[in-house]
């Protein structure tokens, strides 16, 4: 696909598995932690003297204890962060009810 760099997490049960992948060339990257629902990435771009965490998310698609340990994860992350953070991808979650 033309990707230099990659990474991945295995899928878990039915969900499916998450990649990220990206040029050296434009980005350095370096995975700081991955679980069963996310991958979290330092990203250096080298035009910008700044670093930003880049998630790349697949949240639980079932409610209960996984979908709350889901987000309490990334709330704590919030806390304990001190950078730019995206949040790319699919949370199986409704912010709204129908």
């Amino acid at each position: 696909m033309g990707f230099e760099k990659f990474d991945f997490v295995l899928p878990v049960n039915r969900s499916t598995d998450i990649w990220v992948l990206w040029n050296n060339n434009e980005v350095h990257a370096l995975a700081l932690n991955k679980d069963n629902h996310a991958i979290h990435l330092l990203v250096h771009n080298p035009t910008i003297p700044k670093n930003i965490l880049v998630s790349r998310i697949y949240g639980p698609a079932q409610s209960g204890d996984h979908k709350d340990s889901f987000w309490n994860n990334l709330t704590h992350l919030n806390i304990v962060i001190d950078l730019v953070w995206c949040l790319v991808g699919d949370f199986n979650d409704l912010s709204a009810p129908f």
